[in-house]
């Protein structure tokens, strides 16, 4: 289980469950509750940040094309602070899509032109890349990416892909080690 959450300021922070209702699961939940973590200090540090912004227009993919491009997106480390290394993607079949999950296969996330991971298909509207070297955007650089995939079904509808929040890319900053700030701009649908 991985919990991601944003700290602001230099209060204290925990962890816990207030009752067994409070987890979600298809098995019978006991136990002493409330259970709470170790609390932590919050910080004021400035550490990297990744700003993802749409690359570019999008040919019109046919049914049948093989490695057609359905989303274009840069990844620009706007902090001097620390270089930023990018380990996974996900991203979310949008809802104005026509098109359902199965309308893709073969799915490829491009890095500056190299494959860097792949997904057989889209699931539950998810596509997740799992990188299989990390990428490394250096303190004021910037990375390429492309979704590419081969259109199987569907003809006349569309598929946009999109992120459906920041913790849908996992960065980490080299310098301090933590989690980087993602920044999606505003309306970012890949067409």
């Amino acid at each position: 289980v991985t919990v991601k959450a944003k700290v602001t300021g230099t209060g204290k922070y925990a962890l816990s469950i207030a009752a067994a209702a409070d987890v979600m699961s298809t098995a019978s939940v006991a136990g002493s509750f409330p259970v709470v973590g170790n609390s932590m200090s919050g910080v004021n540090v400035v550490v990297g940040q990744i700003t993802l912004d749409d690359e570019g227009t999008l040919s019109d993919v046919k049914l049948g094309d093989k490695g057609a491009v359905f989303a274009k997106f840069k990844a620009t480390n706007t902090a001097s602070v620390e270089d930023i290394t990018i380990n996974q993607v996900i991203m979310k079949r949008h809802s104005d899509s026509t098109a359902s999950d199965s309308a893709v296969e073969n799915l490829k996330l491009y890095v500056d032109g190299a494959v860097v991971a792949s997904a057989s298909s889209i699931t539950n509207k998810y596509v997740t890349f799992t990188l299989s070297s990390p990428v490394t955007v250096v303190k004021n650089g910037v990375k390429r990416f492309e979704v590419r995939a081969d259109s199987v079904e569907g003809a006349g509808k569309t598929l946009k892909l999109t992120f459906d929040s920041s913790s849908d890319i996992a960065a980490k900053g080299s310098y301090y080690g933590y989690q980087s700030i993602i920044d999606i701009t505003t309306d970012w649908v890949a067409q």
